[in-house]
Order: C-alpha cells, then structure tokens, then sequence
C-alpha cells in the first residue's frame, strides 16, 4: 500500500511481543518469526493487522498446531545374516 503500511501481530487476540519473535518486514510482505516454538508458549491463533494513514486491514486468524518431535531409537540386529528377496532395496550404515 501507499503509504507503507506498519504491521501488529496478535496472537491469540492479544498484540505480540517479540520476546520470542522476530518480525520482518520486506518488498511488501510482512512475517512473523517464532525463535523457539512450544506447546504451551506457541500454538494457537496468530493474526495481523495492517495500518497506515488511509486506513487499516486484518488477515485471517491462522491457528498454528505444534507438533512433538519424533524421537527416534537405535534397533540394534539381531543377527548378522539378512535374507534379502531379489529386486528389493536394502540399505545398511556403519558407525
């Protein structure tokens, strides 16, 4: 817009602090950069509000859903012979 128009993050209806957040603002498009993301701090509804002197415009409130990360363990063989069938892939990785 014309003028250039400033940006207010709100999460869950309440303007957002950038404690945990960076905001960027370039070419026209605005963002909204969590540094450290958490269940509990994170997830919920984000929305922006665009302002300058002609007037103002929200987006759509955006619900954002944290996912726990997959843990992932070591399967250690149980036996040092693999009986593989022909035209199948099979990887194998040494540490």
């Amino acid at each position: 817009g014309s003028p250039p128009p400033s940006a207010q993050w709100f999460f869950q209806g309440r303007l957002s602090g950038t404690d945990n957040a960076s905001i960027n603002e370039a070419k026209g498009e605005y963002q909204l950069l969590i540094k450290q993301t958490t269940v509990a701090q994170s997830e919920g509804t984000y929305r922006v509000v665009l302002k300058n002197e002609v007037g103002e415009v929200q987006s759509t409130p955006c619900l954002l859903t944290i996912l726990e990360p997959v843990k992932l363990t070591r399967v250690k063989p149980t036996s040092s012979i693999i009986d593989l069938e022909e035209g199948k892939a099979f990887d194998i990785t040494v540490d």
